[in-house]
């Protein structure tokens, strides 16, 4: 069942990281780990959430849940890409300890219920 005030929890949550990132004066390694643990966190949420409304009955087959779905699909797929190019710009200018490590960003999110 798909919790109201988890969904009022998730936005709160992506809101603080957008704001975190824009109190930002300048990206340095302890700004990027921050960045990182609070996105896995809300990713894992996220995820936990969207199999609930998969597995929910009443929303399972509704048009704007797939919809939903195929849109944060996407999303995920413009944030890998956006973090791969970020990594090539490090590398480029040797800022390595500012890079997204590869092995964090590999393989589907580990959800635990």
């Amino acid at each position: 069942m798909v919790n109201k005030k988890e969904l009022i929890k998730l936005k709160k949550s992506a809101v603080d990281i957008f704001k975190y990132l824009n109190t930002l004066k300048q990206l340095d390694s302890s700004s990027i780990v921050i960045t990182r643990n609070r996105n896995n966190k809300l990713t894992k949420a996220l995820t936990k959430t969207l199999v609930s409304f998969e597995n929910d009955t009443k929303y399972k087959n509704r048009n704007t849940v797939m919809n939903l779905i195929a849109q944060l699909e996407g999303t995920e797929n413009r944030i890998a890409l956006a973090r791969r190019e970020y990594n090539e710009t490090c590398k480029k200018n040797k800022k390595t300890d500012l890079q997204y490590l590869t092995n964090e960003n590999s393989g589907a999110v580990q959800v635990q219920f």
